[in-house]
């Protein structure tokens, strides 16, 4: 009997096991360190970071299930899954790809009604061990958090983590404001993450400092100095900062005014 696409590949990733194993350490080291005194987040940290998303991609390749069928949904490191493109997509063996989903945010009221991205979430990277012309066989490098059947991969791409710019004077007249916070929600504490609605358009650069502050409402022109975030992630028109020194939790909304 002339064994299935499917088992072939099984048997190919099983005998990859090994290297897989192997590259699961190559890709943690891809994503490297730096001394924590000198720089704001590790950039595993900075990886599995959330970011905003305005549109989702066009026929992405997606998660599609493991040897064990549909009945499992939901993978961590080391496990091998289903592709369900390959070399028509452009798959080869050894490449290397973040693995997303998007949702939208819990959060709605900060700004006008269809002016809020969506969440991009980065469920962690994978390692092509296996290609066929429409399927491939993937061992996942490294999760932030649970892989699911429908995530969809985009390439790999490292980062390196950036050292926090010097205190200056905080801008507040063009502040920016917190989006949403890690899964899309409200609210976020120290050496946490935040999506902002200041991006590489407003000169936003990575290490940028911002002071966070919140607005009184009772005393108009007041402010109420939160601590301090800085950027690690930076879009055109959004970007994704840490939460450093805060005495009090940091909600959606809340400001950034940034250091120049």
């Amino acid at each position: 009997m002339t064994p299935s696409p499917i088992r072939w590949l099984f048997a190919l990733c099983a005998a990859s096991l090994a290297l897989a194993s192997a590259g699961t350490a190559s890709a943690q080291r891809t994503a490297g360190t730096l001394d924590p005194s000198i720089a704001v987040a590790r950039s595993v940290e900075i990886l599995c970071a959330p970011r905003a998303i305005w549109l989702a991609p066009e026929l992405p390749t997606t998660v599609a299930g493991s040897q064990e069928g549909r009945a499992k949904r939901m993978f961590g490191p080391g496990e091998a899954v289903i592709l369900d493109a390959g070399r028509n997509r452009g798959l080869a063996v050894g490449a290397e790809f973040f693995i997303r989903r998007q949702y939208r945010s819990r959060v709605e009221s900060v700004v006008p009604r269809g002016e809020m991205p969506a969440v991009l979430h980065t469920a962690g990277w994978l390692r092509i061990v296996a290609v066929e012309e429409e399927m491939a066989i993937a061992t996942i490098a490294h999760s932030c958090g649970d892989v699911l059947i429908g995530d969809y991969i985009e390439p790999f791409e490292a980062v390196d983590p950036p050292a926090g710019s010097p205190l200056a004077e905080a801008d507040y007249a063009s502040a920016a404001r917190v989006l949403f916070t890690e899964e899309g929600g409200y609210t976020a504490g120290p050496r946490r993450f935040v999506v902002i609605d200041h991006g590489r358009e407003d000169g936003v650069v990575p290490g940028l400092r911002f002071t966070l502050f919140r607005e009184i409402l009772a005393a108009p022109g007041l402010v109420n100095n939160l601590g301090e975030a800085f950027a690690v992630l930076v879009d055109d028109r959004t970007a994704t900062v840490r939460i450093f020194g805060t005495a009090d939790a940091v909600y959606a909304g809340d400001r950034l005014a940034a250091h120049r």
